[in-house]
């Protein structure tokens, strides 16, 4: 499995093949009301807000994608993946060495945070991800 970085002139060739994918996991938190669908995820990776990943096996055929972000900091700057998702995860969990090495080696990056079910749990802490706590939320105001 390679895990596969795409720079932001090359996001209009490859959304095609992850949007979807991005809608859904959008979609899967929050009963649908999403804070942006997959156009706006894919303006900040075109931007260099985002970064697209994609994971596929050794005949290039589509595994999953990942989109991650780096949070600055005034003491580090943190790597975070906010949307994780495809075929197989178990498979190609491990790859998030090579995002870890990038965010280390191109931006200053100490830490590295994941966002996402609890089931990730199991995956990560053989890789050294240490649980401390739960993303939990709420929506005050009324109706979105």
């Amino acid at each position: 499995m390679y895990l596969i970085q795409f720079k932001p002139e090359e996001i209009d060739k490859v959304w095609p093949l992850v949007k979807d994918k991005v809608q859904s996991a959008l979609e899967r938190n929050h009963e649908g009301k999403t804070l942006m669908d997959n156009q706006h995820v894919k303006e900040m990776c075109k931007q260099g807000v985002k970064q697209l990943w994609v994971t596929v096996d050794k005949e290039d055929n589509f595994k999953g994608v990942c989109i991650s972000e780096i949070a600055k900091y005034p003491n580090y700057n943190v790597g975070v993946v906010n949307i994780a998702t495809g075929n197989d995860l178990p498979q190609w969990i491990d790859k998030i060495n090579v995002f870890e090495k990038w965010a280390f080696d191109n931006c200053g990056c100490k830490k590295i945070e994941v966002y996402g079910r609890p089931g990730w749990k199991k995956m990560l802490e053989p890789l050294g991800f240490q649980f401390n706590h739960v993303q939990m939320d709420k929506f005050i105001g009324g109706q979105i």
